[in-house]
């Protein structure tokens, strides 16, 4: 499995990568063919449905880990019993699914009638039907996906999302352009999942041999979703809280446009944490097993600031850069009337610094089982921003809905968060916030050198562009590498370019 691991490992990469480029893409070919309240639309739609992801409840990760247990001890019927407990448990979650759908439904014209015009209402309902018809499809196929999971085929997993998304600019721009209708867009998504769904069916039983028998009432598993789950389930209403959210307010108090622009804010934060927390998965597994036998926290302490600085090295670089380029980008990308959203998309960036840069002290917090904090704190935080939100969402618009989250995430991560690790987990948050204000200096030089210069050259699309951001980029590690970077980090960042240049030779 070590060849599968590293293989997917890097799959996961291209994947990623691909998902955002082939992301970036898909919403100029859509907003070339709908207009921007159809789009808003389908912000608002997607984010409701991403809400009701909720009802996953928390089981996946559970499912994985007690179908990997049982794998482990080779009892197959233990392996059956799990997938056919946890098809049990999804059928039911789809069931409540449909419920809820059908609750939801009505109440979609009453919550939006005032700031949705009658055709985009009904595009909504519309919408929202297929959708849901979507989504409970996923969630009752969802045992396949911790079968794959567990087995650790991680280069078909990857490969089938690679397929995907490249399957799905292509099939939008085609219909779209046939019938300029934004339905095309949920239509071509549901089949595609609808394809990966059968995919992963069609492995499973065919190159897995995965059987999924009831055999008798897993009294174990059960206890284990009780206990494990639940506090999974808060940080997944937590996380859907702080980013789907704002786009469903924003749809009642402000109207479709508004929401179009802080959908593009809303795409290019979630770029933003994906890739913070794709470097944070490099280290994690080393994090785990040393905080899981040992509580030396001098040694935690070394990693905990080690991989902050790293993360903080490629966050700045990736802020900085928006921050000089951010509005050109945007202009190029998807044009000159999203103008907000890259305001927008810095207020809800910038409070990311400080999680971002410290997400290895989540998996130190669940191995030493001491991560209920955290979720319990994060809930409340979050059902503060929807409170904070709705008002200043009336009087600001998208500002006030961009404010209430930032402000939200100061005060949860930022301040008690950091409180919690400093005193209840021992983690010398003190000397951390000193090693990376000594770092910030001349980051902040740097960016504030190109800002000046940048003023000088500014550009209309990508040909110009690009080049600037690439300078920026060698300059940003020429400088911050000469004056910021310690040794550990000097010979990593090398490593890396070194074996860029090695493949490019060969």
């Amino acid at each position: 499995m070590v060849n599968q691991r590293k293989a997917g490992a890097m799959l996961s990469y291209v994947d990623m990568f691909l998902g955002i480029l082939l992301g970036m893409i898909n919403v100029p070919i859509i907003l070339k063919f709908v207009s921007l309240g159809d789009y808003g639309v389908y912000v608002a739609l997607g984010s409701l449905i991403s809400v009701m992801g909720i009802l996953d409840f928390g089981f996946a990760g559970t499912m994985i880990r007690y179908y990997t247990k049982s794998l482990t001890l080779h009892d197959e019927k233990k392996q059956e019993n799990t997938l056919a407990t946890g098809a049990i448990i999804y059928a039911l979650i789809s069931v409540i699914t449909v419920i809820v759908g059908f609750v939801i439904y009505p109440m979609i014209e009453r919550f939006f009638e005032v700031s949705l015009t009658p055709s985009e209402l009904s595009l909504a309902q519309k919408m929202f039907v297929i959708m849901v018809i979507n989504f409970v499809l996923s969630i009752s196929t969802n045992v396949y996906n911790a079968a794959i999971a567990a087995h650790e085929r991680f280069v078909f997993t990857s490969l089938l999302n690679i397929v995907k998304a490249l399957m799905n600019p292509i099939l939008v721009y085609v219909l779209l352009y046939a019938t300029e209708n934004i339905m095309m867009v949920v239509i071509v998504h549901t089949a595609i999942n609808i394809i990966g769904i059968v995919a992963k069916i069609y492995y499973s039983n065919f190159k897995l041999k995965v059987k999924i028998k009831f055999h008798y009432v897993d009294k174990e598993l059960f206890a284990a979703i009780s206990a494990f789950a639940f506090f999974i389930f808060l940080n997944m209403i937590m996380d859907k809280i702080y980013w789907q959210t704002d786009s469903l307010i924003l749809t009642a108090v402000a109207g479709s446009t508004v929401v179009a622009v802080y959908g593009i804010a809303s795409t290019l934060t979630r770029y933003y944490l994906n890739f913070s927390s794709n470097i944070a998965s490099l280290f994690l597994p080393k994090i785990t097993k040393i905080s899981s036998v040992t509580d030396d926290m001098q040694e935690l302490n070394s990693i905990f600031l080690r991989i902050g600085r790293i993360q903080y090295i490629i966050i700045m670089l990736i802020l900085t850069g928006f921050i000089i380029f951010g509005k050109e980008f945007i202009f190029a990308w998807v044009g000159h009337e999203f103008n907000d959203a890259y305001y927008f998309s810095l207020i809800l960036m910038i409070p990311l610094i400080v999680p971002l840069i410290q997400n290895t002290g989540i998996s130190i917090l669940q191995a030493k089982n001491k991560h209920k904090f955290r979720s319990i704190v994060y809930f409340f935080i979050a059902i503060l921003n929807i409170a904070a939100s709705i008002p200043l969402a009336k009087i600001y618009g998208g500002y006030g809905c961009a404010a209430a989250t930032a402000g939200s995430l100061i005060l949860g991560q930022w301040i008690i968060i950091n409180i919690y690790y400093k005193n209840k987990i021992g983690l010398n948050i003190g000397h951390f916030f000193k090693e990376i204000l000594s770092m910030t200096t001349p980051i902040l030089l740097t960016g504030a050198l190109f800002y000046y210069l940048n003023s000088f050259v500014i550009v209309d699309g990508y040909l110009l562009l690009i080049p600037k951001i690439l300078a920026y980029c060698a300059a940003y590690f020429l400088i911050a590498g000469k004056f910021s970077f310690n040794d550990y980090e000097r010979q990593t960042f090398m490593g890396l370019f070194n074996k860029v240049l090695r493949r490019k030779s060969k």
